[in-house]
């Protein structure tokens, strides 16, 4: 038999009774000296760490593990600095790519290297070769402001350029990845008009290219392929000082249409308490197993764990102490290993999955959110440690639950936390949470939003220095765009009270 009992009182603790067993990770390599700056890992085996080393500045270290991470050893020192990525195309080919301009190419595993300067590269981020000869280079300015894509298919003897920007658009394109030998995806982000995130694919032979709405109010720190689906992690939401959510989107049909799968605020105070520093300053980092079992981290040693395919995520609430408020963290899954590279020097493997879903753990839990007769999307619903967002109808759903006592709630989730000077509650819940002694599958588990939101009319005219207007310039404040009619005047009717923009 199940016992639910709903509280109304003021909800002081997420979860006093739900206990996991924690992750275990070994230490495996440690050194305060060099700075991971990119992990990748071109097979089961292979993992390659690029360093920059903080005691000989200007040197740039490369590190390799043949054995999954087990025994790490230095092959090559590069007397450069600015180190931005690695790109392999298999366990010989290495490409590491410097921002300066330059790249340093490698067909023996590593063994030795040979520098390929390219005349119109002022500085770059990303290199990224589908093989020894076809490759990419993004994020290259030679105007400030002005981005492109550079396209080789002969190992760099040669290239050209694709840039598309015009009044309206300032395409910034990152995390290149090529589909077969003829197109490329990336990240695309636009720093005019209607600002936000797209996802472009590019024929590198005839320059045709397909652009999707991704959204608004994020930024992408690294993305992660299988196949169709496709996962980037970063921040969305934020506030003054850095502050930001924790921010998950998934595509499953290859880029063309996407949903947030996490969108949270994390701080200690505000999320859950532990013996961790949660810091809410978003995901640096997430890597794939395979179509269910995913990681992403963080700084202070953020890391949240997936098992059904980022449809839930749980988040780590005790770490080793070297772990504790690292800056940043890198991780990447060698075969079925996953592997942390923190940011003063440290490299972790996972030794003991504690986490996943157990055989008998079976239970399903589900309700939905609601705003007035309708669905409220977007919402965190929070189990504990575990963590999913309602759909577009505002349903929402826990799969593979073990049976105990659990407290579940939906959680507003912009800065109504511990940050007074950003406070800022747009919806009430009722009831606050429920009490769950789960024993069985349990659904109608439904929360109602209680709009506390002020809205008002924000207008106004763009003239030119003669004082004539200006039509058909796209404006945006948050997720609201609109457009100068004829005499230059615009107006976004619904704006927010007590928001900034």
């Amino acid at each position: 038999m199940k016992n639910i009992i709903i509280y109304l009182l003021f909800f002081f603790s997420i979860c006093s009774t739900l206990l996991f067993s924690q992750n275990i990770w070994e230490l495996k390599f440690s050194n305060s000296d060099d700075l991971p700056k990119y992990l990748i890992c071109p097979d089961s085996n292979h993992i390659y760490l690029g360093t920059a080393n903080s005691t000989n500045f200007g040197q740039t270290f490369l590190y390799l593990s043949s054995n999954q991470g087990n025994n790490w050893s230095i092959i090559n020192t590069f007397d450069s600095v600015y180190f931005k990525n690695i790109s392999c195309p298999n366990s010989s080919n290495i490409w590491l790519g410097f921002e300066r301009g330059f790249t340093f190419n490698s067909t023996n595993g590593g063994e030795s290297f040979n520098l390929k300067s390219i005349a119109d590269v002022k500085s770059y981020e990303r290199i990224e070769m589908y093989d020894n000869d076809v490759g990419i280079i993004t994020n290259v300015y030679i105007v400030p402001d002005t981005f492109f894509l550079l396209i080789t298919k002969d190992s760099w003897k040669t290239y050209k350029k694709f840039s598309f920007q015009n009044d309206s658009n300032r395409f910034r394109y990152t995390f290149p990845k090529f589909k077969n030998d003829s197109i490329v995806t990336c990240l695309v982000g636009n720093s005019r008009g209607r600002k936000g995130g797209y996802f472009l694919e590019l024929n590198i032979n005839t320059l045709q290219y397909k652009l999707n709405w991704i959204g608004t109010n994020y930024g992408s720190a690294d993305i992660t392929y299988l196949d169709n689906n496709i996962f980037v992690c970063g921040w969305s939401n934020s506030i003054s000082g850095g502050s930001s959510h924790d921010a998950i989107l998934k595509s499953t049909d290859g880029g063309k249409t996407w949903r947030t799968i996490l969108d949270l605020y994390t701080a200690d105070t505000k999320f859950y308490t532990n013996s961790n520093k949660i810091l809410p300053f978003g995901l640096q980092s997430i890597s794939f197993k395979d179509s269910l079992s995913g990681i992403a981290v963080g700084q202070g040693g953020k890391i949240v764990y997936t098992y059904d395919g980022g449809d839930s995520w749980i988040y780590e609430n005790k770490l080793p102490d070297s772990i504790y408020q690292t800056p940043t963290m890198l991780v990447r899954y060698a075969g079925s290993v996953p592997i942390i590279a923190t940011f003063d020097g440290h490299i972790y493997r996972l030794v003991e999955d504690n986490l996943a879903p157990k055989a008998e753990d079976t239970i399903t839990i589900s309700g939905r959110v609601w705003e007035g007769d309708k669905g409220q999307p977007g919402i965190p619903v929070v189990l504990g440690y575990r963590v999913t967002m309602t759909d577009s109808n505002g349903y929402y759903k826990f799969t593979r639950v073990a049976k105990g006592n659990y407290v579940i709630h939906a959680e507003n989730k912009y800065f109504d936390g511990d940050n007074p000077s950003y406070y800022y509650r747009p919806f009430r819940y009722v009831p606050e949470y429920y009490e769950l002694d789960l024993t069985s599958d349990t659904s109608g588990i439904d929360f109602n939003a209680i709009d506390l939101r002020t809205f008002y009319s924000v207008s106004g005219e763009i003239i030119t220095t003669n004082g004539e207007g200006l039509k058909d310039i796209p404006l945006t404040i948050g997720d609201s765009s609109t457009i100068s009619i004829e005499d230059g005047k615009f107006i976004f009717p619904r704006i927010e009270y007590h928001r900034t923009f």
